[in-house]
């Protein structure tokens, strides 16, 4: 069970990676663009980081879950919507049903819109439920999450500084691991809404021609 939880986490966020980097058209986008974001999500992330060296407050955490929790319930209600109302089919079985060259480009922008918005908003809930997670481990060992890494200095090896180290490599990680995802929510979210848009706006064009 968790063998084949593991594998369709793994398929959705390979298929959400994959249609981020295509455009309307099925084209690979400018590598660049990829490498920028990645670049800025994780400077963003580490400047975060730095800035909750001392310690992470309980409002963050309690704000912070609060947003994840009503994400997850939008983003799943919106997916709900998608299977339901917007009628995706095949990209062969598009082009049989348009013989013209623009309405086989359009169903094919469509189509990748339909893709874009399922797979991102999908693996978006995953990071959701995987930050609240984390917010939960932080609930549960809340000396971690005030533990000050200012406070601390290197010093010899012994029993207590080397748990006060690893200490603060598992502190590091999830803080920096919080931000990190946060980031990536936020931007997959407004990227899963500008891919609906489109893909409305191109249908909404179609039944006015």
């Amino acid at each position: 069970m968790l063998k084949n939880l593991t594998r369709y986490i793994k398929n959705i966020k390979n298929k959400a990676i994959k249609y981020e980097s295509l455009d309307a058209n099925g084209d690979n986008i400018d590598r660049y663009q990829i490498v920028l974001k990645r670049v800025v999500i994780w400077s963003i992330a580490v400047v975060l980081l730095s800035s909750g060296l001392t310690g992470v407050s309980d409002r963050f955490i309690n704000f912070t879950g609060c947003i994840l929790s009503i994400f997850i319930g939008l983003f799943i209600t919106a997916l709900l919507f998608a299977f339901d109302k917007i009628g995706i089919k095949q990209e062969k079985e598009n082009q049989k049903i348009s013989p013209k060259a623009i309405n086989i480009l359009k169903d094919t922008q469509e189509y990748n819109f339909a893709k874009q918005f399922i797979y991102i908003l999908g693996y978006n809930v995953i990071l959701c439920t995987f930050v609240l997670i984390l917010i939960l481990f932080c609930v549960c060992f809340d000396s971690l999450m005030s533990f000050n890494l200012l406070d601390y200095e290197f010093t010899y090896i012994s029993i207590t500084s080397t748990w006060i180290f690893v200490q603060g490599i598992i502190v590091i990680c999830i803080r920096f691991f919080i931000f990190y995802y946060l980031i990536h929510i936020f931007y997959y979210t407004l990227y899963a809404i500008s891919s609906l848009i489109n893909m409305m706006t191109i249908k909404r064009n179609r039944q006015n021609d």
